[in-house]
């Protein structure tokens, strides 16, 4: 790992240890007496980690190390760091949602990024799911259109049968894309993704009586989405710009 990675300061360890990483630091740092000590070897090579996490941290500081010049590098905020550290544990380095705050980590650790780091963010990737994670990426990349239908009962003047017939959404990536439904419901709460109906036409039977509905829908990143997916996305994606 580079040695010149930036060191967070003292007392910011000391927080960082106190309030996010005294849990993890007492499983994985056995071996440490200090507690601040353990935080700072959390953003420093070598550290004290169970075998397995030690080398995907590693191979993830030195990515970080290889896309940040050293001139750019600043001490990450312990409250973004403290999260991202410790949910890292439970994840594979093939995830999406490592790979989204991995990305989150470097922005932190960037001064020419850091500023669009939310301390939420992190605690907003460790809800996610790795398909909604893929939602996000692709929604990043354009919004998706949306064709759904519903019969309708005209006695009881009720809706039901929902059926997508199109949908740009990214299904064929996704584990478990008969989720959609939840993913899309639990996207919209965290007020990452909004869903708007262009259009909705009634379907009509033979005598022009209305049997059904067509609708025509947009999925795309909110505002607060589109800052959120843009710190934990590679720098690639383009920085946003304001809306009117």
């Amino acid at each position: 790992m580079d040695p010149t990675l930036p060191k967070v300061p003292e007392k910011v360890l000391e927080r960082a240890y106190e309030d996010l990483l005294a849990p993890m630091a007492k499983e994985v740092g056995k071996a440490l007496s200090d507690g601040a000590k353990a935080a700072r070897l959390l953003l420093t090579a070598p550290i004290q980690l169970a075998a397995a996490y030690q080398g995907r941290f590693e191979r993830m500081m030195d990515r970080i190390a290889t896309n940040v010049p050293e001139e750019h590098r600043t001490a990450p905020p312990a409250q973004v760091v403290g999260p991202i550290v410790e949910n890292l544990r439970y994840i594979d380095d093939t995830s999406p949602i490592w790979e989204m705050f991995e990305s989150l980590l470097q922005s932190a650790m960037d001064r020419r990024t850091a500023r669009t780091v939310h301390p939420a963010f992190a605690a907003l990737v460790a809800q996610l799911s790795a398909d909604e994670a893929i939602i996000l990426k692709s929604l990043s990349e354009q919004p998706a259109n949306v064709v759904d239908s519903f019969d309708y009962d005209r006695a009881t003047r009720r809706f039901y049968s929902r059926l997508i017939e199109s949908s740009e959404l990214p299904l064929g990536s996704m584990t478990l894309p008969e989720q959609i439904d939840l993913y899309v419901s639990h996207l919209q709460s965290l007020n990452l993704i909004q869903w708007h109906t262009s259009n909705d036409e009634p379907i009509l039977d033979i005598n022009k009586k209305q049997i059904g509905s067509r609708r025509y829908n947009k999925v795309m990143l909110t505002d607060f989405g589109y800052l959120f997916v843009h710190a934990c996305q590679p720098p690639s994606m383009p920085p946003p710009t304001a809306t009117a």
